[in-house]
């Protein structure tokens, strides 16, 4: 019994052994020793790890530079100390793996987490945190999570530094960057501003260069925040691919999207901005993109493209473009191949595109502007300046009709992304307007019935076929029934293209006196596999202007002498040229819808001698007049002249 007890106990203790180490290791966060390299970083939690504060892992000697630190999850911030400096070591790398581990604090004043040179602070939840930047370069800032309920901010100070990132965080309430930093990144991050902040802005820029702001998502739900991106000073900055939205108007008068201020050199292109739905000031002036010169003597050169603007009000601006500064230094703007979108659903017409001020004469401007679209916007291009020669235009290239954004399928995340089959796709080759980019497509389905989803299903009418369709397209009718529809010849469009139903079952009826299709200036359009009813294969109405032809010094045009009211009357030949029973007043709009003869028919143009046809009004006086010849009645010239009394033409024209 004796034996058994100790083989019992014995075994208990050797499961003991195996098993409680693990058992700890789980439930107390136990890790192994580090030793600062990447592979066996230091460890940070409540038990069992190197260190229980990051304060105490940074003021041990054995950290050093070049070391990484691992923050895991049971870490208490509250029993750390404020604020985090890093003992003044750099390049060390500081990383909650995304563990869930919270630095920071929930209560009482902000707290300050103090960066140094080449170090790293990655992958945390922080809560009431400011990252700081005092004289640091090449740091990096990646991955957090800053809770929003309180203010999570990154700020730089006014000291030099450069080459720092800031990246793929989310919740951040505002970054503020100083003067003087260089070569700066902020990109892929999360902006939300709940909290007032003391620039009235989202990101705020004073100073420094080659600052690239990119991939940003900022939204502003602060009634105070003014700027969602503001620089001044910062030459060379570049501001792409960002979507900028006010989702709670501010009460300001005056708000921006992106402010550029005296910068000599700025890239602004492909960002989304939705300026506010509704106003939270009377009369607010809301700009989406504003370059101003203000204070200084400098040239600009600024680069605005592919942006895409939504406007809501009456005040609201696409692209402003404004010389403050009294100097004689040149503005020099492209602003290509953006969309000024009027998105209001209750004002059909308003707001401004472009919107230049110029306010010094003595200045100098340059402004390429073309490939911008305009959407019920009502003023395209407005001129502020009054005594000037430089007059703006929207450029030989612009467009005017709707861009079609994805609006009809049931997501709302793609609100701002362009319909397949958007004429605002492919414009000028491969180029596209606005901040969405993608190859137009080529084949779309029509189902009056169907749940857009812009794959299977595009439209649920054909009003979007007749205002989209261009060379190269084939659009299907699904099963239903459609109303008339007019396509007509564009500069994009010249009937090359083929419309398909699925058979007896795709029905096309007028819903109003109308024919049911109209083609009009298009060649060989295909329209194939549909019933159309109430169809007519004769148009409705002809009109011909006044017909006046010179030829070799002569007016053919001397029909009164053969007894008609004026000269200028047109014969039409029916049979021969005995007696011209059609004619043609010289006047305009004339409606021909009765004259026998002008049905679908190709005409010649015949300028002829009458009097050497028989109708001579003395020996050796020429009758010119003006024949046009329906091939039914003569295929050529020749048979022209075996008609009766048909003179050898002095001018003959084939159809």
């Amino acid at each position: 019994m004796e034996r058994l007890s100790f083989l019992v106990v014995v075994f208990g203790i050797a499961l003991l052994a195996v098993f409680l180490p693990q058992l700890y290791d789980q439930q107390l966060d136990i890790a192994e020793a580090g030793d600062g390299s990447q592979g066996t970083p230091w460890t940070v939690c409540a038990v069992g790890c190197d260190f229980t504060t990051l304060t105490s892992a940074f003021s041990d000697v054995t950290v050093q530079a070049g070391d990484y630190i691992n923050v895991d999850a049971t870490y208490a911030s509250s029993t750390e100390t404020f604020p985090l400096d890093f003992n003044s070591k750099q390049n060390i790398t500081v990383s909650c793996q995304s563990s869930g581990a919270i630095v920071g604090t929930d209560i009482g004043a902000q707290v300050d987490i103090q960066m140094t040179s080449s170090s790293a602070f990655n992958d945390c939840t922080l809560s009431n945190t400011r990252l700081y930047f005092d004289g640091v370069s090449s740091a990096t800032i990646s991955g957090n999570t800053f809770a929003t309920s309180t203010t999570g901010t990154i700020y730089f100070a006014s000291t030099a530094g450069s080459g720092n990132t800031i990246s793929d965080n989310t919740g951040i309430n505002n970054i503020v960057v100083g003067s003087n930093q260089q070569s700066l990144t902020i990109a892929s991050n999360t902006i939300h501003t709940y909290h007032a902040t003391a620039n009235a802005s989202s990101l705020f820029v004073e100073g420094g260069s080659e600052i690239t702001i990119t991939s940003n998502t900022i939204h502003s739900f602060e009634n105070t925040n003014v700027y969602l991106i503001f620089t001044s000073s910062t030459d060379n900055v570049s501001v792409q691919q960002n979507a900028l939205t006010y989702d709670v108007p501010p009460t300001i008068q005056n708000i921006y999207g992106i402010a550029v201020y005296d910068a000599a050199s700025s890239t602004i292109s492909y960002n989304t901005i939705l300026l506010p739905s509704e106003e939270g000031h009377a009369l607010q002036w809301g700009n989406a993109i504003k370059i101003y010169r203000i204070t200084t003597s400098t040239a600009m050169t600024s680069y605005i493209t592919h942006n895409t603007i939504w406007e809501y009000a009456s005040l609201h601006a696409g692209v402003t473009v404004d010389d403050y500064a009294a100097t004689t230094a040149a503005m020099n703007i492209t602003a290509t191949y953006n969309i000024f979108y009027n998105a209001s659903t209750t004002n059909s017409l308003l707001g401004y595109g472009l919107k230049i001020y110029k306010d010094n004469a003595s200045s100098t401007y340059t402004l390429t502007n073309d490939y911008n679209g305009y959407h019920n916007v009502s003023n395209r291009v407005y001129d502020d300046n009054q005594n000037d020669t430089f007059v703006p235009t929207v450029g030989e290239n612009a467009v005017f009709t709707n861009p079609y954004f994805k609006l009809g399928d049931a997501s709302s995340t793609n609100d701002t992304e362009l319909a397949p089959f958007s004429t605002y796709l492919d414009v000028n080759g491969t180029l596209d307007i606005g901040a969405y980019s993608t190859a137009r497509g080529s084949s779309f389905t029509v189902d009056d019935n169907g749940i857009i989803d812009y794959a299977s299903i595009h439209a649920t009418s054909t009003s979007v076929m007749t205002a989209t369709i261009v060379d190269g397209d084939t659009w299907n009718l699904a099963a239903g029934s459609y109303g008339q529809f007019a396509l007509a010849s564009s500069s994009r469009f010249t009937g090359n293209a083929t419309i398909a139903g699925a058979g007896a079952t795709t029905i096309v009826q007028p819903t109003s006196q109308a024919s049911a299709v109209q083609f009009t200036n298009l060649t060989n359009p295909i329209l194939q596999d549909v019933v159309v009813q109430q169809a007519s294969t004769t148009a409705s109405f002809y009109a011909i202007d006044g017909l006046s032809f010179d030829y070799s010094g002569n007016s053919y045009n001397d029909t009164s002498v053969l007894g008609y009211a004026s000269d200028g009357y047109t014969f039409v030949i029916e049979q021969n040229c005995t007696d011209p029973q059609t004619t043609i007043q010289p006047t305009t709009d004339n409606d021909i819808t009765a004259v026998t003869g002008m049905g679908t028919d190709d005409y010649h143009l015949a300028l002829i001698d009458y009097a050497q046809g028989g109708k001579s009004i003395g020996p050796g006086t020429p009758v010119y007049v003006t024949m046009l010849v329906p091939s039914s009645v003569a295929v050529n010239q020749a048979a022209f002249e075996a008609l009766d009394d048909c003179p050898t033409p002095d001018v003959w024209i084939d159809s």
